[in-house]
């Protein structure tokens, strides 16, 4: 639910941290320096929190990054969650794999319908605005959010 509105209200909460973090810094450089080790403890946190739970690359990393980099498109946000989340999960289901914690039976189900929708869903989010894939996706997210509280 949290991630719904960071990614609807992203402007205005980036503009209020870039107000109140950037004048403490002498420069941009030191700025961007602060924001690189920023996403860096983001990683360790995603890292740690994906594989004990398997939240966290999606949800939490792409709102981080909306923050983090208020003026990237959110397709370019999207996208490199995504290539930042495969590795992380690859390694947390390779882990939980050697433990026998993997039901294959489920795990063919979720790739043979995922896969080729990740195509299709790439694709669709090229042709989006930015705008309306931002709303698309915080609803989705709220929705989710919602029914779970409601569980």
């Amino acid at each position: 639910i949290l991630t719904a509105f960071v990614i609807i209200f992203k402007n205005s909460l980036a503009t209020s941290l870039r107000y109140k973090i950037i004048p403490a810094y002498k420069n941009q450089q030191q700025f961007e320096n602060l924001r690189f080790a920023l996403t860096v403890i983001s990683g360790i946190f995603l890292g740690i929190v994906v594989s004990i739970s398997s939240v966290g690359a999606g949800a939490i990393g792409t709102a981080v990054l909306f923050i983090l980099y208020p003026n990237y498109p959110a397709v370019k946000i999207i996208g490199t969650d995504l290539a930042h989340a495969v590795p992380l999960t690859a390694v947390a289901g390779l882990g939980h794999f050697s433990q026998q914690h993997v039901s294959l039976p489920l795990l063919s189900g979720l790739l043979i319908g995922g896969i080729p929708m990740v195509y299709l869903g790439s694709q669709l989010g090229k042709k989006l605005s930015d705008r309306v894939l931002r709303v698309i996706i915080a609803t989705m997210l709220f929705s989710l959010g919602i029914k779970l509280a409601l569980q």
